[in-house]
């Protein structure tokens, strides 16, 4: 959660289970990236029978992203906390 948390300051966070037995979680707040600032909405799902999650979708300002920029995402949240 340390990375989310420190490329949201003011994070809000909404989860609950699906239908299929993962655990969805929604993080909406205001963000700086490559630049600019964005409302951004991050989905991922976690599959607790897997161990693993899973980037489900992100939205700029409402816009959906593309998997690469969710990717780059990642590594750019990866990079600030080292």
């Amino acid at each position: 959660w340390r990375l989310i948390d420190n490329y949201f300051p003011n994070a809000q966070w909404d989860s609950g289970w699906s239908d299929e037995g993962d655990y969805v979680v929604n993080v909406n707040g205001d963000m700086s990236f490559k630049g600019r600032e964005v409302a951004a909405l991050l989905q991922f799902t976690i599959n607790p029978k897997q161990g693993k999650f899973d980037m489900n979708a992100l939205e700029f300002d409402g816009r959906p992203q593309s998997k690469e920029m969710r990717v780059e995402l990642i590594k750019a949240m990866c990079q600030d906390v080292q």
